[in-house]
């Protein structure tokens, strides 16, 4: 099986316990004897990497044998490139009871590569489909309060698109911010990220995830570091 992980935690004395997910959904390892030296996957089983496994069978399986299945790319140890994926590492673990990751795992994977050429770019755009895989995707189609094609404004409370009757005092009316997002939705990983406005693109997917699912990762705080929001 494949797998990419997500957490690594000391686990007995000289063991880790593993946390990876694939696209049945997240689960857990022990890595036996992996804090000693000489052991083989002491240098291998890191978070962030994308490994073949084989797992012995029971409730809390052992790891039989791992390799690498996709080539480290010296790009991703940089600063910017390890906060975004602690970021999503977080997410897809926080919200692993929500995801149907049947459908996020494989476009994770194809996404992988970009993220040490873009990590804020692919990071957000990956976040917004993430959306998708959990069943809230925002609504820009409609009016979401009566189906109205008439769109004025943008209520994250609401999660879609509002027209002038049931326009809010709070909904964003910021057509380039909201035609930015609505890109990254349909974003084909065949083309090139189209031009969007970053800051206030990932402050409102911080508000949207924060409003529907009640999730703030502690990776964040890195990322606000390291672009300054």
């Amino acid at each position: 099986m494949d797998a990419w992980i997500l957490r690594t935690t000391e686990y007995k004395e000289s063991s880790k316990l593993i946390v990876a997910m694939g696209d049945e959904g997240v689960f857990s390892f022990v890595a036996k004897g992996m804090r000693n030296y000489k052991s083989p996957w002491r240098s291998l089983i890191e978070p962030f990497r994308h490994l073949e496994l084989k797992l012995s069978n029971g409730t809390l399986p052992a790891l039989q044998e791992a390799r690498l299945l996709t080539p480290i790319d010296s790009a991703a140890a940089s600063l910017e490139v390890m906060s975004y994926m602690g970021h999503l590492a977080e997410l897809f673990y926080t919200l692993r009871d929500t995801i149907a990751f049947d459908k996020l795992y494989p476009y994770w994977l194809q996404t992988l590569p970009y993220m040490s050429v873009d990590p804020e770019g692919y990071g957000i755009m990956m976040e917004i489909k993430l959306l998708y895989v959990m069943g809230i995707t925002p609504v820009f189609d409609r009016c979401v309060a009566c189906e109205s094609k008439e769109r004025v404004g943008f209520s994250i409370a609401d999660g879609g698109m509002l027209c002038q009757q049931h326009m809010t005092p709070e909904a964003i009316t910021d057509h380039d911010l909201l035609i930015g997002i609505y890109q990254l939705y349909q974003q084909d990983l065949s083309t090139p990220l189209p031009n969007f406005e970053r800051a206030r693109t990932r402050r409102f997917v911080d508000q949207y995830f924060e409003y529907h699912v009640n999730v703030q990762t502690t990776a964040r705080q890195m990322i606000r570091g390291v672009y300054n929001y």
